[in-house]
């Protein structure tokens, strides 16, 4: 089995209990009732998963083990089990949620770009796909330039319930990696002696290097609808609600990883939190440090 396929074993067993497979499983029934009984089946007796195992099972399992939580003025209610124990983790999360904002374009014919964060005095970090709405080129500030006609900006609100948060403008796009899916922005805040948000702290190379597997992470940010993932997983998750600022806890799965980059090849950690496109640029965040992790 895979580090993924393993953990999706672990919390089926869970499911099943050692008892009989249950006649319904969380509405599901018809077709997928029996494609979900025989990916438990695989489960019971410890078997190679068959093709589409995996997408059933996750099916069953994230809307009951990796729950997405509203922010709320920048913290959260005590998210399900087995995730309240994060909640002791909210004073500390605080300055975390403060410093992730939406990434808002205008012009470009889309809801908004992703998910960005603070990283060093007047910088944000995001994806490269996300500065991608709204930058041309490659490299460093001589090889960019904003596309005509659009802007870009970050918002440390848009919580479901509105929220107090800090807007900030796009001045300037210092860095699109190459091959790494990220991007470096000059921001400065829309409105002169507001306080500011501390940047998030990147894990040290210890931390970063440590044995990660089964880490427990958060990832914040703004999940949207995503064509590819499975509506019904998405409903049950999200809740028909999308595009908001959300907490979504998870864990670490494997080690690093080969996976392609913008025609490289490179090494990446992989987590299974509940994200969707709207999370483009979102930080990992180890849960007990609160570091940046990815």
């Amino acid at each position: 089995m895979t580090p993924k396929q393993r953990l999706l074993a672990d919390y089926a067993r869970r499911i099943i209990g050692g008892a009989a497979i249950p006649e319904s499983l969380g509405g599901i029934s018809g077709g997928h009732l029996e494609a979900a009984t025989s990916a438990l089946e695989s489960v019971r007796n410890d078997s190679a998963f068959r093709p589409g195992d995996d997408a059933v099972l996750e099916a069953i399992i994230l809307p009951q083990f990796r729950p997405a939580v509203f922010i709320k003025d920048d913290t959260f209610d005590t998210p399900p089990d087995p995730w309240a124990h994060v909640a002791a983790f909210a004073t500390e999360l605080k300055p975390v949620i403060r410093a992730i904002g939406r990434v808002e374009v205008q012009n470009a014919g889309v809801p908004f770009g992703g998910t960005g964060f603070l990283c060093g005095p007047g910088l944000m970090l995001t994806n490269r796909h996300v500065a991608g709405i709204f930058t041309f080129g490659v490299g460093g500030p001589s090889k960019l330039r904003f596309i005509p006609g659009r802007t870009a900006g970050l918002d440390t609100a848009r919580e479901r319930f509105g929220g107090n948060g800090i807007t900030f403008i796009v001045e300037k796009t210092i860095m699109v990696h190459p091959h790494w899916d990220a991007a470096l922005l000059k921001i400065r805040p829309a409105e002169d002696g507001v306080p500011l948000p501390a940047p998030l702290s990147l894990a040290g190379a210890a931390l970063a290097e440590a044995d990660q597997e089964g880490r427990e992470v958060v990832v914040v940010g703004y999940p949207y609808w995503s064509d590819g993932h499975d509506p019904k997983i998405m409903k049950d998750v999200f809740g028909g609600i999308f595009g908001v600022k959300r907490l979504q806890p998870g864990k670490l799965i494997g080690g690093r990883q080969p996976v392609d980059s913008f025609a490289h090849r490179v090494e990446a950690i992989s987590h299974d939190s509940s994200t969707l496109g709207g999370n483009s640029g979102s930080a990992v965040i180890d849960l007990v440090t609160q570091q940046v992790l990815g």
